[in-house]
């Protein structure tokens, strides 16, 4: 035999005697005839990457930081049905951001320039890109990530607070009722919530909580103003408490409070009635002389006493036949009379007294006093 062909007829024998292997023969015969052999080691073919399977995802989904803090994000892409490898990358990060692939972790410090002007805040736009690299593609999408920071806050602290009243200067009087506003202020850009409290409200006040802090309506009772005196004041005590996460920070204030005396018939006595540039003259016993047949004249003017301020006219209610009573440029009237020669009767050389009644009306937002003098 030669010996070419004993090889082959060796190999003929050991096929006939293991036959075909098959992966299956341990498993019952309703499996393995479930998937013919042919097609059991075969693996489906992958599916192509798209645009629209390929994700970017961020976490939290509005991203805010506070300048000089250091604050951080979550970026993450995916693929959606299909099979590749893939990699995010920013492509326009502002100075000092910096993005772990590891961690899917964005970490900044915004600097303390990153919020210009008189805004509060500053909007960045950041643009990620996720690119997929296919078994014959390679695809990439982009995302802009708005980014929010916010202005500096310094920490709270007592010197940042502040309490105003509204209108700064709070004057009132006797019987008349007034409004006005206690308000809470945060100085350096301090953002906090806060309270506005009145520790020792006047009688009769009325509080009203308001934003930013409470309105006060009150009429001071006329027993305000005691004795002799026209003025008195009120120490409004106000207590203004903010909260950050640090605690509470309050403070206190003492607000002056000027109440005047009663503008009614009482304050009448603030009123008088003065005689000036008199012609012929004042008496020694406080009278205004005349002659007949000569002209004399004076003028009737209106003194405000106590710190007073109003608006007022003077009027004459029963000037004699001839008089005539003009209102003069300096305040006041002027007074012209010249008696007829027929005023003094008999042997006399002089005739009684005449009284001349003068009323004085004051008025000062609304209120009206009169005072009349003969």
């Amino acid at each position: 035999m030669s010996k070419s062909i004993l090889p082959m007829i060796l190999s003929a024998i050991f096929l006939t005697s293991c036959g075909e292997q098959d992966p299956l023969k341990e498993f019952p015969e309703s499996v393995q005839e479930a998937v013919p052999l042919s097609q059991k080691l075969e693996r489906p073919p992958s599916a192509p990457i798209t645009t629209d399977s390929m994700v970017i995802d961020v976490n939290p989904e509005v991203v805010n930081f506070t300048e000089g803090m250091e604050g951080r994000f979550h970026l993450s892409g995916r693929l959606i049905g299909v099979e590749g490898d893939y990699e995010l990358k920013l492509s326009n990060p502002p100075e000092g951001m910096s993005f772990d692939p590891a961690t899917e972790t964005v970490v900044w410090t915004p600097p303390f320039t990153a919020v210009t002007g008189e805004d509060t805040y500053s909007k960045y736009l950041v643009d990620v890109d996720l690119i997929a690299y296919g078994e014959r593609e390679t695809l990439s999408i982009r995302k802009s990530i708005p980014i929010f920071v916010n202005i500096a806050s310094p920490p709270l602290s007592k010197h940042l607070l502040g309490i105003v009243s509204n209108p700064r200067k709070l004057e009132f009087f006797e019987g008349k009722e007034k409004t006005f506003r206690l308000l809470g202020q945060l100085y350096g850009e301090v953002k906090a919530p806060y309270t506005v409290e009145v520790l020792n409200l006047p009688p009769g006040a009325v509080p009203k909580s308001i934003e930013g802090g409470v309105e006060v309506t009150w009429t001071p009772p006329t027993s305000m103003v005691t004795g002799d005196n026209y003025f008195t004041s009120y120490d409004l005590k106000v207590a203004m408490t903010a909260v950050s996460d640090d605690g509470e920070v309050s403070i206190e204030r003492e607000i002056p409070l000027g109440i005047s005396v009663a503008s009614t018939p009482l304050a009448a006595r603030w009123l008088e009635i003065g005689v000036e540039s008199s012609d012929p003259g004042f008496t020694e016993r406080g009278e205004v002389e005349f002659v007949e047949g000569k002209e004399g004249r004076f003028r009737l003017v209106g003194h405000l006493l106590g710190g007073v301020v109003a608006d007022y006219k003077i009027e004459v209610l029963n000037p004699p036949k001839g008089a005539k009573v003009t209102t003069s440029s300096k305040g006041g009237v002027e007074f012209a009379w010249s008696p007829g020669t027929g005023v003094v009767t008999g042997e006399n050389t002089f005739t009684s007294v005449y009284s001349l009644e003068v009323k004085l009306t004051a008025s000062d937002e609304g209120i009206v006093v009169v005072k009349t003098k003969t």
